[in-house]
């Protein structure tokens, strides 16, 4: 599951028309592609943040699991550090890191 071009442009437009859902969708996504690519501390870090915002069930549920799985695969200080910054950084600071690590 690469992040594909389609990806970042759906973010960039959620992001311009302050789409939280699609936000959220989008970056539930890039989570669960950073996950299968073997960056696991970004996907934990995404899935946090994500925690942090309410959301549908079935979407919430979807951020649980694979907070649940990365939680237990990470050392306690990468899962803290993720803990302590959900709580400090704001969606649309997210999607602007994921759009700017994106485009290089």
């Amino acid at each position: 599951m690469p992040q594909t071009d389609d990806m970042m442009d759906t973010l960039r437009v959620a992001l311009e028309t302050d789409s939280v859902n699609d936000m959220l969708v989008t970056l539930l996504t890039v989570a669960e592609n950073r996950f299968v690519d073997g960056n696991k501390a970004q996907s934990f870090a995404i899935v946090a943040l994500l925690r942090e915002y309410p959301m549908p069930e079935v979407l919430a549920a979807q951020v649980e699991m694979l907070f649940d799985e990365l939680e237990f695969q990470l050392c306690p200080r990468v899962v803290a550090d993720a803990k302590a910054r959900a709580l400090e950084i704001t969606l649309e600071e997210i999607v602007l890191e994921v759009l700017n690590e994106s485009a290089r």
